[in-house]
C-alpha cells in the first residue's frame, strides 16, 4: 500500500547536526522524497499539530521543545515528507 510520512528533525536534532544522518537513512531506502522544507514553528502551528495532546500535563513543554524556545538560537525544524509503499512501517 503507498503511504505518506512527514519525518521532522526538530530543534535538538538541527543542534546536534543530526539533519544529514536522518536524510541519508531515508535516501537508503527505495521511499522517494517529496518535499522538503526548513521552516520556524510558530506556537500556532505546533498547537494544531500536537492538538491531539492538548489535556496532557506536558503539553506546553512539548509545545516549547518543537518551537526551539528550549534551544537559545535554534528556533528551526527541517521537514521532509517521503511516499512509497509501506512508508510507515518503513
Amino acid at each position: 500500500m503507498t503511504e505518506s510520512i512527514l519525518l521532522i528533525v526538530k530543534p535538538d536534532g538541527m543542534v546536534k547536526g543530526l539533519a544529514g544522518h536522518v536524510l541519508r537513512r531515508f535516501e537508503e531506502t527505495d521511499l522517494k522524497l517529496v518535499g522538503a522544507r526548513l521552516a520556524k514553528v510558530s506556537h500556532d502551528l505546533a498547537a494544531t499539530h500536537y492538538h491531539h495532546l492538548r489535556e496532557k500535563p506536558f503539553f506546553e513543554e512539548l509545545i516549547n521543545f518543537i518551537t526551539g524556545k528550549l534551544y537559545s538560537g535554534q528556533d528551526t525544524v527541517l521537514a521532509f515528507a517521503y511516499t512509497g509503499e509501506n512508508a510507515v512501517r518503513k
